[in-house]
């Protein structure tokens, strides 16, 4: 719904994958990848969309959306959150049946961080987002962001090939190390870049990080 309501007609998930963890969310530390439900004939044998969101970090979980499972398996993965090690969530949807269960971590100490549009559905009058949710934004109940300012960023456009890097780096079987300067005072930026490295680093047997100030 939030994909249509912004119209956005393909999801770049890397951006996304960016926004959530390193933007919206304040924790530097994940306790697990990103975790997106999608039904088992979208994602069938690794296809396009399958790759797209692994590649982009984010952790697939097949799951039939009849009688809302999908939703249930989410909720299932919230409620088994232990507090004393997770400080935040951030959930990506419009639905309010998600409140009960996000009531009881914010009780537990946990921070709420949820992600949807006020923009309207091109099909509906209104945006999806319920009433009673939107008071709980304003109460400041919830952290809401809204995803319409980064919209241009979550398209995907195509056919304006590979960006341009500054420096590239070419790649070759002989090497083993690789260092990375990030000309910016931003701390912001630093910390998206040590995300991103934190990131890698799980996909590499024997990859180390070593900042040097």
């Amino acid at each position: 719904m939030t994909k249509r309501a912004l119209g956005i007609p393909m999801v770049n998930f890397g951006e996304l994958y960016r926004v959530l963890v390193n933007e919206i969310g304040q924790s530097r530390t994940l306790a697990f990848a990103p975790v997106m439900t999608a039904h088992p004939e979208r994602i069938n044998g690794g296809n396009a969309l399958a790759k797209q969101l692994a590649g982009a970090g984010f952790e697939i979980v097949s799951v039939a959306s009849l009688g809302q499972a999908d939703d249930m398996y989410l909720k299932d993965r919230i409620n088994a959150l232990d507090p004393g090690l997770v400080s935040e969530i951030v959930l990506f949807t419009s639905d309010k049946d998600f409140v009960p269960v996000l009531r009881a971590k914010k009780s537990q100490g946990v921070r709420i961080h949820w992600v949807s549009t006020k923009q309207p559905d091109p099909g509906l009058t209104r945006h999806s987002l319920s009433e009673d949710t939107l008071q709980m934004f304003a109460s400041g109940e919830f952290h809401f962001t809204d995803l319409a300012p980064f919209k241009q960023r979550l398209t995907f456009m195509r056919g304006l090939g590979q960006r341009p890097c500054a420096p590239c780096i070419a790649i070759s079987d002989s090497i083993t190390e690789i260092s990375v300067t990030l000309n910016s005072t931003d701390p912001m930026e630093h910390r998206r870049l040590m995300s991103e490295l934190q990131r890698i680093k799980t996909s590499f047997k024997g990859f180390t990080i070593k900042a040097i100030r």
